[in-house]
């Protein structure tokens, strides 16, 4: 496994020739033949323009990053490989989603990365793997570095090739969409036996590579799916069950003030001024109101905000949610999304009724499904105290990047929260569960118990 170096656009940017400087010394155009994808032939070549009057005297291609390849013609201006298969890079993405977003040559000083194990990466129990927008996109990138030797000097240009990857965006609940792969982790032990033992009538879900440390299935049907695997250092069989449904949406209206009516279905169990009520809060959040402003004030909205800005947005499947609307397309033809306007909200609300339904962040986008056997069951399958739930959208560097800004701090120390989390004048700030209890006492005293 080659050591992964984080590819950032805004290196490429820096690398640029400014207007007005002297033009560099070197420069490379890049031309990549092959579609990347699991198993496919692939072949980068690269035209080199010398500026400054000097001799090339050699090409040198390396892999700095991603999963391993074997490169051929490495010497030439032209490198070719083979992309490996899902098994190799689902591993990688687990190895990615347990290091720091960054690597220590590319953080300031003050923002020292532990040598070996990192504190705020994914945690080595039994569980549901989230997987965020920046782990995802760099799992599947093959970072190749380009070495260009002249009479004046060594160069070096780095082109990531991003392979596909058909994993999703995961916050790590047990409540999940039909349709998207679904990660399942075990700590490292010796071997691995995982089965599915219990899937609901119909469904032909199976396991992929059930003897491996990761193994993946894709709920195809609602209800319940139970998978096992022995746990060898406690000696006992562990149970993950997950749960699958369909996105519904709860958006029927506006209010005078513009913000969201949730369905009657919803408020007849969610009254307000009960602890079910949540709806009060919701409403007027900036949750609730992320898409209604964009569509009438945002000249540079589009269809790629929409997977966070939106209920189940995913055009590689039809489980319910907003692209699976009624009039869906009719909607995008209407350019509502993209040509702002004052009254764009309010006309998506009479037009199209089914994706406004689906509009704004929810609560599914962080409970999950709401046609699902979790929502009568409600507790652990629908509920984390997990910032991989925050992650979803906010680990998307660099303009969402407050998931990995803050797996970078020391708040992020998972295991200092674990020393200090026996303490009761610790916890309310060291764990989740303490802040919970401590809230619960209305942040009255300095301890819980």
């Amino acid at each position: 496994m080659v050591k992964r170096v984080v590819p950032l656009l805004l290196v490429a940017f820096l690398a640029w020739p400014l207007w007005g400087q002297a033009q560099n010394p070197v420069t490379v155009a890049f031309e990549v033949t092959g579609t990347p994808g699991f198993g496919a032939a692939v072949s980068v070549k690269a035209t080199v323009t010398i500026n400054d009057g000097s001799s090339l005297q050699g090409l040198a291609w390396s892999q700095t990053g991603g999963v391993q390849v074997t490169l051929a013609g490495a010497n030439t201006d032209t490198v070719s490989f083979t992309v490996p298969g899902r098994a190799e890079f689902r591993q990688h993405l687990i190895e990615v989603l347990k290091e720091p977003a960054l690597t220590a040559a590319q953080l300031p000083p003050n923002v020292p990365v532990p040598e070996e194990h990192f504190p705020g990466g994914l945690q080595d129990r039994f569980q549901v793997v989230a997987v965020n927008p920046h782990a995802l996109a760099d799992a599947g990138a093959i970072v190749l570095k380009l070495t260009v030797t002249t009479t004046s000097g060594t160069y070096s240009f780095t082109k990531p090739v991003a392979v596909p990857l058909p994993w999703k965006w995961t916050t790590g609940i047990r409540n999940v969409p039909v349709g998207l792969p679904v990660l399942l982790y075990a700590p490292e032990q010796a071997t691995y036996d995982w089965n599915l033992v219990l899937k609901p009538v119909g469904s032909n879900a199976s396991l992929t590579d059930p003897t491996a440390q990761t193994t993946e299935f894709i709920p195809d049907v609602p209800g319940t799916y139970r998978v096992t695997v022995t746990d060898l250092a406690g000696n006992k069989v562990r149970t993950l069950e997950i749960i699958a449904g369909l996105w519904r949406g709860v958006i029927t209206g506006q209010d005078a003030n513009e913000r969201p009516i949730p369905d009657t279905a919803c408020t007849g169990c969610h009254i307000s001024g009960t602890p079910l009520g949540q709806f009060a809060q919701w409403k007027e959040s900036g949750h609730a109101e992320i898409f209604t402003s964009n569509v009438k004030t945002n000249d540079h909205y589009g269809v790629n905000c929409l997977s966070c800005h939106t209920v189940g947005y995913d055009t590689s499947v039809n489980n319910g949610g907003i692209d699976d609307a009624d009039k869906w397309q009719d909607f995008l033809n209407s350019g509502l999304l993209t040509h702002t306007g004052p009254n764009n909200w309010t006309q998506i609300l009479a037009q199209f009724p089914e994706v406004a339904k689906r509009a704004n962040i929810q609560c599914e986008n962080c409970h999950g499904p709401q046609n699902s056997e979790a929502h009568a069951r409600g507790g652990s399958y629908r509920t984390s105290l997990s910032s991989d739930v925050c992650a979803y959208c906010h680990g998307e560097p660099p303009r969402h990047g407050r998931f990995q800004q803050w797996q970078l701090s020391g708040h992020a120390n998972y295991e200092l929260a674990g020393e200090e989390g026996m303490s009761g004048s610790c916890a309310p700030c060291h764990t989740g569960n303490g802040f919970l209890a401590w809230a619960k006492n209305n942040f009255q005293g300095s301890s819980v118990q």
